[in-house]
């Protein structure tokens, strides 16, 4: 019995022995696997890190195609209208001043009518120009004008007005998209307006600022526009009733002078994107009463010179208002959105397959998470080429669809189980098509791109805990 309990003794130890070497390495594979996620975490940071060098070339690139887009839209508006404003009409009245007694200087002052009432229709139509298709308008507009005594009763009668030599002008900012020769009625009898002077209007910085020369310089020279004018002789009479129509094409914006006492003008138009921009917004612009989605845009506007007299056109642009064409379809601007969206798509996917390495206990090479990298942004690039032949939209479906196609191909080589190639193709479906709502939601999309974050981020959360990050 001794004997038998000391053989008992002796192998107590031996067994403890031999569990503490399990122990041992049971603790040393544990911290291997546990530096391994730690190692590999930080891999695939550095990788997402790696992957977003490429996001500013392509911004770039993109914003390369948008400015040759808009060298494209200038060179078709210098041909067929650029950015119109209708300054005027007014009398033109030259005067003389004696500023000594052997120097008398003649001035130009501009009178404003009583009443400036303005109707008409703008009417888009396309031009297309390589890849490109350019928005211009046609304005088909009537005008009415009134001046009379009381017009003029406001005059410093210390200066010799030249009534003779008085004219009604008026001017566009672009010639070229005057479609006709104006003729106006001016109490009943007809004239017609000659082209004779130039006057600055003082607008000599660009509308827009595109980084082309020939942009820059074109919207320079319109600091100077041409004078339209009739030759009136108001000495026999100052009672004016003048009409006229104007058929102008033009890009982009048309703008009108609150110029008169009383302004009003109403527009028809079936340009369903339009934008409001200046000094005054229309008291209507509704489109229920009308068929064809025709829509009555109207601005009725008390004068803002009570004077009615202008002593220099460098003020004629200072209170301009209108519409402006918005393109629809911007590609370009839609394409510069998704790109931004680099850092959420990489990360995300580069997260996801990180998840699914650790999860399935997988081993999936940095070489091929930077081959998944690389076509995540060749994405951009089919996105960005296919969208100038079939628009946004068709071209997002395209080059998603195939990138999807290409990254779950690639991954079905590496994973050999459906289930997890099922779960990553609509998981990048999701994403995608995430991104694609939020880039259609404009002013919605922060909101849904707040939301959308933090439930990604709640499902990350949820499937971290699957995973073994530590073991005692």
């Amino acid at each position: 019995m001794d004997n038998q309990e000391n053989q008992k003794q002796e192998q107590k130890p031996a067994q403890n022995a031999g569990l503490t070497g399990i122990s041992e390495v049971n603790s040393k594979f544990y911290r291997k696997r546990k530096d391994n996620f730690f190692l590999k975490g930080l891999l695939v940071i550095g990788l997402i890190l790696a992957m977003l060098i490429p996001t500013p070339f392509i911004i770039s690139l993109i914003n390369e195609r948008q400015e040759r887009q808009q060298e494209v839209v200038s060179e078709v508006g210098s041909k067929y209208g650029e950015n119109q404003t209708l300054y005027g009409p007014f009398v033109k009245l030259p005067y003389q001043i004696t500023e000594s007694a052997k120097k008398t200087v003649t001035k130009i002052l501009y009178i404003s009518p009583n009443m400036l009432n303005i109707s008409g229709d703008l009417n888009p139509f396309e031009k297309k120009r390589t890849l490109y298709k350019v928005l211009l308008y046609q304005a088909n507009l009537h005008i009415n004008v009134d001046f009379d005594e009381n017009t003029f009763s406001k005059l410093d009668a210390r200066y010799n007005y030249l009534w003779d030599k008085a004219e009604l002008v008026f001017s566009i900012d672009d010639i070229n998209g005057l479609e006709d020769n104006v003729i106006a009625k001016i109490n009943g009898v007809s004239f017609p307006f000659e082209a004779k002077n130039t006057i600055d209007v003082g607008e000599t910085q660009p509308d827009y600022d595109y980084s082309s020369s020939y942009r820059r310089m074109k919207l320079a020279d319109r600091g100077r526009v041409e004078e339209f004018s009739i030759p009136l002789n108001l000495n026999t009479n100052k009672k004016l009733s003048v009409s006229f129509p104007l058929s102008i094409k033009g890009a982009n914006t048309l703008n009108f002078l609150p110029i008169s006492k009383k302004t009003q003008i109403k527009l028809n138009s079936n340009i369903e994107d339009l934008k409001f921009d200046g000094s005054n917004l229309p008291i209507s612009s509704d489109s229920t009463d009308l068929p064809s989605s025709n829509r009555q845009i109207v601005w009725k506007i008390p004068s803002k010179n009570s004077s009615q007299i202008w002593d220099s056109t460098l003020l004629f642009g200072k209170n301009k208002f209108g519409v402006e064409l918005i393109q629809p379809n911007d590609e370009y601007g839609k394409t510069n959105r998704v790109a931004k969206y680099s850092i959420l798509f990489i990360g995300l996917t580069f997260l996801m397959f990180f998840f699914v390495e650790i999860i399935n206990k997988l081993r999936i090479h940095p070489i091929q998470y930077v081959l998944v990298g690389l076509a995540l942004s060749v994405f951009y690039l089919l996105l960005l080429s296919i969208s100038e032949y079939v628009g946004f939209n068709v071209a997002y479906m395209i080059s998603a669809s195939a990138t999807v196609l290409l990254i779950t191909w690639f991954v079905r080589s590496i994973v050999k189980k459906s289930k997890i190639i099922s779960l990553i193709f609509v998981v990048l479906i999701c994403l995608y098509a995430y991104i694609f709502v939020i880039i259609q939601l404009d002013e919605l999309a922060l909101l849904a791109g707040s939301v959308g974050l933090f439930i990604i981020l709640g499902l990350l959360m949820y499937f971290s805990r699957k995973i073994e990050w530590e073991t005692e």
